[in-house]
């Protein structure tokens, strides 16, 4: 029997744009990192959190996927950014810090120099 591959948790803080030109503090738990996809919980403000989003590796590169339900043949989103500025400061945060953006590469990078200072 193979044995189950432990999760990994990888966490973050983040500031996203709003759209009166605000700033909103975000934490970022990225976890369990599949061939094509990526899970994220989202804590907003220290008073909520959002469970069940998703970083997908699809045809055209990653996008993030809110979670949502089926019904019939379409897709709700439970959960989404009502303005474009939040959204796209959002996702595109979120996809550099997926294993398929440059943020952890960099981290990585930033951690090994601090390393080499000791």
């Amino acid at each position: 029997m193979a044995k189950k591959q432990k999760a990994q948790w990888d966490e973050y803080k983040i500031k996203v744009e709003t759209e009166d030109g605000g700033i909103m503090k975000l934490k970022v738990t990225m976890f369990s990192p599949m061939d094509d996809r990526q899970g994220v919980n989202l804590v907003i403000m220290d008073d909520l959190v959002i469970k069940g989003i998703w970083i997908i590796n699809g045809k055209n590169g990653p996008f993030v996927s809110m979670p949502s339900y089926k019904t019939g043949d379409t897709y709700s989103d439970y959960v989404h950014p009502i303005s474009a500025t939040f959204r796209e400061s959002l996702y595109s945060q979120l996809v550099k810090l997926s294993k398929w953006g440059d943020a952890k590469k960099k981290k990585k990078k930033e951690e090994d120099e601090e390393g080499d200072d000791e």
